[in-house]
C-alpha cells in the first residue's frame, strides 16, 4: 500500500538526517530507478528479478554518488540533494516520454497485489523486515554507532578515529538502497510507473522520520518512530 512506501521513504530518509544532513533526492530517485528497472526488463527481454534488481542497484549507486559529491567535493547537501533530484525528475520524464508504463509483467506486480493469511498484504513484510534490519544496524553494530556519533559530533568523531566521510557515504549509499526497494515497491502495487512518478513523496519522506522523533541536527532518533 502507500503507507508502506511512505514507511521506506521515512527509513531511507531517516539515515542522512542521523549524520546531520539531508537527501531530497530519494522520492525522484525511487521514481527514476524504478522506470529504468522496467524499460531495460521490457526492451531486453530479462527476467522479473533482473530488472527490479538493477532498479535497486541504479538507486544504490545514485545515494553513492550523492555522498561522494558531499563528502569529497564539498557541496551542501541541501543543494546538491535537491539538484539531483531535477535532474533525475527530468530524466524520468524524458525515458517515459510523459507516458504511463503499464507492462510490467505479472510476476513483478505479485510482491504489490499479492495477500497471505485470508487477506493480509505481502507488502508491508518488506518494510516491516527493513525496520528491523535498519533498526539492528542502527543499535546493534559499529556502524550504527559511527553514525550518531558523526551526526552529534564530526569533529570529536574524527579525532576519535572515525572516518566521517566513509561513514556518510555509506549513509547515503543505504538511504538509496532503500529508496530503490521503494521504488520496486511502489510499482509493483500501482501496477504501473508515471512519468511523474514519486514527485508528491517528498514532504511526507521528510516528515516521517521528523515526527517520529529523528533530530534535524543529527545524533538523535531512532526508526520506530517511523511507523507512527
Amino acid at each position: 500500500s502507500q503507507a508502506t512506501v511512505l514507511g521506506m521513504l521515512g527509513l531511507a530518509m531517516c539515515l542522512p538526517l542521523l549524520v546531520a544532513e539531508i537527501d531530497l533526492s530519494i522520492p525522484a530517485n525511487m521514481g527514476f530507478s524504478s522506470a529504468v528497472g522496467v524499460i531495460a526488463m521490457n526492451s531486453m527481454g530479462l527476467p522479473w528479478w533482473i530488472g527490479a534488481g538493477l532498479g535497486v542497484a541504479i538507486a544504490t549507486a545514485i545515494g553513492f554518488f550523492n555522498g561522494l559529491c558531499i563528502t569529497r567535493l564539498r557541496m551542501v547537501s541541501l543543494i546538491q540533494t535537491l539538484s539531483m533530484m531535477i535532474i533525475l525528475q527530468g530524466a524520468l520524464l524524458a525515458m517515459t516520454r510523459g507516458r504511463t508504463l503499464t507492462e510490467l509483467g505479472d510476476s513483478y506486480v505479485w510482491i504489490g497485489q499479492a495477500s497471505v493469511g485470508g487477506g493480509w498484504p505481502v507488502m508491508p513484510l518488506v518494510f516491516v523486515a527493513s525496520l528491523i534490519g535498519l533498526g539492528i544496524v542502527l543499535t546493534r553494530t559499529v556502524f550504527g554507532r559511527c553514525i550518531y556519533a558523526v551526526g552529534g559530533n564530526p569533529v570529536a568523531s574524527n579525532s576519535a578515529g572515525i572516518r566521517v566521510e566513509a561513514t556518510k557515504i555509506k549513509t547515503y549509499t543505504l538511504a538509496g538502497f532503500l529508496a530503490g526497494v521503494a521504488g520496486f515497491l511502489l510499482a509493483s502495487w500501482q501496477m504501473a510507473i508515471t512519468s511523474n512518478q514519486g514527485e508528491s513523496f517528498l514532504l511526507y519522506a521528510i516528515a516521517a522520520p521528523i515526527i517520529g522523533g529523528v533530530s534535524v541536527f543529527g545524533g538523535r532518533g531512532n526508526v520506530i518512530g517511523v511507523m507512527g
